[in-house]
């Protein structure tokens, strides 16, 4: 994905925290030409209410956008028959940009940086706790049916075993979801997790039954760094603010404070999560979050959460054990 991507995006979930509950943000739509119907237009973001439409197009260049994008947004409206148009820059735009807009009924927004001298009087908040389960001492008990006793070839079949891994995970999470807060606060905790419903095989071996024993321990990192931007409107000059969004240390993750809403989103494609971790929780430390908060995340689809787990697995044939 690339930077101009990326900044698309980041302004699909600024709009998804700002815009009124029923609003469908979507970003990379398509619409109909209404001029020529046989093709579609590409919308950078698109939101969608009660029949309306409006089309969000976004530049993340150095210079300030001009009275030509300006006049573009406006034909791009046309085109599609949207309700209206929103330019969002993050360099801002020229004089007569500003006035084309007013001039034509477009709406202008800036995602503008703020400044470390500016910083310290926005706010207090500079860092994040981000919260892990540290499991220790990850037991994986396995028992499959078969004649042979060919033990080495299904050892490996079930260390490799991506089902395996999936399902251990699922154990894992399991373990956060009903005791998460409470080891965080309290400490650590012992025990052991069956799978209730084992309908898969290694190699041609039916597995009987599936069991997680773990020592989970809290974990915590304090994160530091941050880069502070606000979300305004370009075509008024009192700088009138829409959201606020914190951008937390070298990572992917970012804190997108409105009026009503907060959206806390992390990048698992750019996190370094420590070994034998798995995420819980963030706490945001010197800021407090009123109205809805809301966790996103992205970058999944190029994350193994098993990746970073070490887990010693325990195969049993029948009353047999091979570890």
């Amino acid at each position: 994905m690339n930077e101009a991507q990326k900044f698309e995006q980041q302004v699909e979930r600024i709009f998804s925290v700002i815009e009124n509950s029923g609003t469908v943000v979507s970003w990379d739509a398509s619409i109909p030409d209404i001029e020529v119907p046989n093709i579609t237009r590409q919308i950078d973001v698109l939101l969608e209410r009660d029949g309306k439409k409006v089309i969000v197009e976004c530049r993340n260049h150095k210079r300030p956008q001009d009275i030509q994008w300006v006049e573009h947004l406006d034909s791009k409206k046309l085109s599609v028959g949207a309700d209206a148009v929103i330019g969002v820059s993050s360099s801002g735009f020229t004089s007569s940009a500003l006035k084309k807009a007013e001039a034509r009924g477009v709406f202008l927004r800036h995602l503008e940086k703020i400044s470390e001298d500016e910083l310290s009087s926005w706010t207090n908040f500079n860092s994040v706790e981000v919260c892990y389960i540290n499991f220790r001492n990850i037991e994986i008990d396995i028992t499959i049916k078969i004649n042979t006793k060919n033990y080495a070839y299904y050892s490996d079949k079930a260390k490799s075993s991506k089902t395996i891994q999936m399902h251990a995970m699922s154990l894992l999470n399991q373990i956060i979801q009903e005791k998460g807060d409470e080891i965080l606060d309290n400490g650590a905790q012992g025990g052991t997790y069956r799978l209730n419903n084992t309908n898969f095989k290694i190699g041609r071996a039916k597995v009987n039954s599936m069991a997680v024993r773990t020592d989970a321990h809290p974990y915590k990192q304090v994160v530091e760094g941050l880069t502070l931007s606000r979300f305004i409107d370009a075509n008024t000059e009192q700088k009138t603010q829409d959201a606020i969004i914190h951008k937390i240390g070298e990572g992917g993750s970012e804190l997108i404070c409105g009026d009503r809403r907060t959206l806390w989103t992390t990048d698992l494609s750019s996190v370094d999560i420590p070994t034998n971790c798995v995420f819980h929780d963030y706490r945001i430390l010197g800021v407090y979050i009123d109205g809805k908060f809301a966790v996103k995340i992205i970058g999944s689809e190029k994350f193994n959460p098993f990746s970073n787990i070490e887990a010693h697995i325990n195969l049993h044939f029948g009353d047999n054990k091979n570890t």
